[in-house]
């Protein structure tokens, strides 16, 4: 688990089935939420495993669930993806079960490298049988800004709510660069019924 606060110039490497950076909510011995963390100016090299991770593991028997919060990963390189399994599959992840919320998340100048097997967004409210005793809650408010992806290989990236109780609200995608073309629309982004609010934002805002 991280503390709230900022980590800076950091270079994380994991071979093997672990991420570089998972965030969560109830482990172990650690109850409560997650929340005002961010992380900047690292380079991220995860091989068989998630480059960023959020929203996984939480608290089932809690009567409201935990809510993970207020994260920013920006300024960020990651070298290299490669994950076999479809459901695990994400550079970018945001993937809420055991009864966790997660909103206001910002994934912003992010530069994606390669990917051997996997896909660059993952954005689901899922329950997992193998991990989960809860589905996920819900997710809201999660930006991709300024994010450029050079590579071949990937999986298309997906979004996807758990049902009419549990969706993905308020996705915005902006300025995001795929092999030299902007994000103009969903095309080739899997997805269900169970999202609203998606938006993408093609051109760079001039931002005081």
């Amino acid at each position: 688990m991280l503390p709230p606060g900022t980590y800076r110039q950091c270079l994380y490497a994991q071979f093997g089935r672990l991420h570089c950076i998972a965030l969560y909510n109830h482990r172990w011995n650690w109850w409560g939420g997650s929340s005002d963390i961010t992380v900047q100016n690292s380079i991220l090299w995860a091989d068989v495993a998630h480059p960023i991770n959020v929203g996984g593991h939480g608290d089932p028997d809690s009567p409201t669930g935990e809510v993970i919060e207020n994260l920013t990963f920006r300024n960020i390189d990651i070298l290299e993806h490669d994950e076999d399994d479809p459901i695990y599959q994400g550079c970018m992840t945001v993937d809420c079960g055991d009864k966790n919320q997660v909103r206001n998340i910002l994934f912003e100048d992010i530069r994606v490298e390669n990917i051997q097997e996997g896909r660059l967004f993952y954005v689901k409210v899922r329950f997992n049988e193998k991990y989960d005793k809860q589905p996920g809650s819900g997710i809201e408010g999660i930006t991709f800004r300024n994010i450029t992806y050079t590579g071949i290989g990937e999986n298309p990236s997906l979004i996807q709510g758990l049902d009419k109780e549990r969706t993905v609200q308020n996705v915005t995608f902006e300025n995001v660069v795929i092999n030299g073309e902007r994000m103009k629309d969903l095309k080739g982004v899997v997805t269900n019924d169970f999202i609203k609010g998606i938006k993408i934002k093609s051109r760079r805002n001039n931002r005081k």
